[in-house]
């Protein structure tokens, strides 16, 4: 079965639980259609939950990392 325009796999998962990050910080890379991108941070935080692991493939929107805000 392959992967369609509704799904990416993940390939690689670049935080870690208690990590901090700021926005534009890489969190994943992932592929879809043979096209590898880059997923960034949309806001700053700590790592608090990592939802993805690299080979999963998951539908496009789903959540990839739960960040904790401390300001």
């Amino acid at each position: 079965m392959g992967m369609s325009a509704t799904e990416v796999e993940i390939l690689e998962v670049h935080v870690q639980v208690g990590d901090r990050v700021q926005v534009g910080d890489p969190v994943v890379d992932a592929g879809a259609d043979k096209v590898d991108f880059t997923i960034e941070a949309e806001v700053a935080g700590t790592v608090a939950e990592v939802l993805a692991d690299a080979g999963d493939v998951l539908e496009v929107g789903s959540v990839l990392v739960r960040l904790e805000d401390h300001s």
